[in-house]
């Protein structure tokens, strides 16, 4: 009888992060099953969708190595029943056997391990170190990529990577968020990264990101994620930030405070509205209607303006999503004109850009 004995503390967070390479639907039905290698002290659970791998190791009390596929429907909805006890899992055939406490579960006729894929090896070409900062604005750059599959890169968050910087990039085309690094690699690369790789490598403190033309991965003590590399051109996001100076300084929280206020009225179009006297008096208007509901709502609030007289209209959820992204007390608008994008950026980070189109006034 081949047995393994696990903590189901350390299975949750496994099954969290495996459950990006999970469908509902996949390919071939044998990817509905985790791989485990079973190993001295240590479990190795593998799940797959064929474009995206991730590896996931635990400690555990094993006495001989064997490998086995496990239904992850199957334990995903048993572990988080067992409460805090370990969890034995014996193999003998085809069969397996469940154990915590006096409560047992019993699966039969489990995949041949044969019949899982080939899974893809780690590049070692290139690499490098990513420490906890960079994993920090890679999942906040997730939250401005498109959700449109029509535009697939645009699905992704680009990392653009030369001698001089490593730059991540997302947008949706409405909004576009960008970081940059002053960390260099010898060659010029573009890796496009999906948010199921964000939210697989949550919680990392560092990672090692490795690739070569065909796979990259990102490679922590207890997990590897690697993904075919996509061929998908990512746009040229350059040319829609405009050259305009900053000419509204405002406070991040007050202004999600009258954003959230906004909102109650019309979650489709808020208009900031600037007025010379309101601008030398330090503030500016948020205005928002709704004639479907017979609503309305003006907020005025602080914000030093010095631009010219102009009100431009923004989707106040695609501005809360920006203003979600950001730690920064206080911002920079660079606002140009009605038809121009927003530019936000912030002297406590120099290396953080973001913008927002504006939408036709109504």
């Amino acid at each position: 009888m081949k047995k393994v004995i696990i903590s189901t503390e350390s299975l949750k967070p496994a099954l969290r992060h495996l459950s990006q390479a999970v469908l509902k639907k996949p390919a071939l039905d044998v990817l509905l099953n985790l791989y485990c290698r079973a190993r001295k002290n240590e479990l190795e659970l593998i799940s797959t969708d064929l474009e995206l791998t991730i590896s996931y190791t635990c400690s555990c009390e094993c006495a001989q190595e064997f490998e086995m596929l496990i239904p992850f429907e199957f334990l995903s909805k048993l572990v988080p029943l067992l409460g805090n006890q370990p969890l034995v899992i014996e193999l003998n055939g085809k069969k397996a056997r469940f154990s915590a406490a006096d409560e047992v579960f019993h699966l039969a006729g489990l995949e041949e391990v044969g019949n899982f894929p080939k899974l893809p090896d780690i590049p070692k070409k290139n690499s490098l170190e990513l420490n906890e900062e960079f994993m920090t604005w890679l999942l906040r750059s997730m939250a401005t990529a498109s959700k449109d599959d029509l535009r697939p890169a645009m699905t992704k968050a680009c990392l653009e990577l030369t001698p001089d910087a490593i730059t991540i990039v997302s947008t949706n085309a409405h909004a576009l968020f960008k970081y940059r690094f002053p960390m260099g690699v010898p060659t010029t690369e573009t890796i496009l990264v999906s948010p199921k790789i964000g939210l697989a490598l949550e919680g990392l403190e560092k990672t090692t990101l490795r690739w070569h033309s065909h796979h990259v991965a990102f490679q922590a003590d207890h997990i590897t994620v690697i993904s075919t590399r996509s061929s998908d051109k990512y746009p040229d996001w350059k040319v829609v930030i405009p050259n305009s100076e900053a000419n509204l300084t405002v406070g991040r929280l007050q202004l999600m405070t009258s954003l959230n206020k906004c909102l109650l009225t019309d979650d489709k179009q808020i208009l900031l509205q600037f007025e010379p006297l309101e601008s030398r008096n330090g503030r500016f208007k948020l205005a928002s209607a709704s004639e479907e509901r017979g609503r309305d709502s003006v907020v005025t609030m602080p914000g030093e303006y010095a631009g010219k007289t102009l009100q431009i209209a923004l989707a106040p959820v695609l501005l809360r999503t920006v203003l979600g992204q950001l730690p920064f007390d206080d911002l920079f608008l660079h606002i140009d004109g009605p038809n121009r994008g927003v530019v936000i950026t912030s002297e406590e980070d120099a290396n953080y850009l973001g913008l927002i189109m504006p939408l036709m006034l109504q």
